[in-house]
């Protein structure tokens, strides 16, 4: 992520506790399913994407996008 030197934070959920907030940890299992979650400089959400294989992401433009 350095290479894109943003200027905003981006948070890692290692132990699982933001999945479970935003309700994507899956059901009977360590992991949560593929979720994208973009907020504002007012905390509001702006996009979300919540996929339901590893393989179901958003592009990288789809991410930057409600930012721009």
């Amino acid at each position: 992520m350095a290479k894109y030197r943003f200027t905003f934070p981006v948070v890692s959920d290692k132990d699982l506790a933001i999945s479970e907030a935003y309700g994507v940890r899956q059901e009977g299992k360590d992991s949560p399913l593929p979720a994208t979650f973009v907020m504002g400089p007012d905390r509001k959400i702006l996009f979300v994407k919540v996929g339901d294989e590893i393989p179901d992401r958003p592009t990288l433009e789809q991410i930057l996008a409600p930012l721009r």
